[in-house]
């Protein structure tokens, strides 16, 4: 059940983490909100998709083998 719950917090903090860095990028920003992101704030959501997809990799080491959470 502890894997099942580490996998499937992989699951949400990954993509989030990749919706997070694409939005930091202009072509994504002006399609979702308009205009351009100011320089902090695509910083920041750089940041934010950094860690995301770094507590995902967290994550999947703690439910599987390291050979095994790569591939995860």
């Amino acid at each position: 059940m502890r894997e099942a719950a580490l996998l499937a917090g992989a699951l949400i903090a990954c993509p989030a983490g990749m919706a997070w860095l694409a939005l930091s990028m202009e072509v994504h920003w002006s399609q979702v909100r308009g205009g351009v992101p100011t320089p902090a704030v695509a910083r920041r959501l750089r940041l934010l998709g950094a860690a995301s997809l770094a507590a995902a990799l967290v994550l999947c080491l703690q439910a599987d083998h390291p050979t095994m959470a790569v591939l995860v």
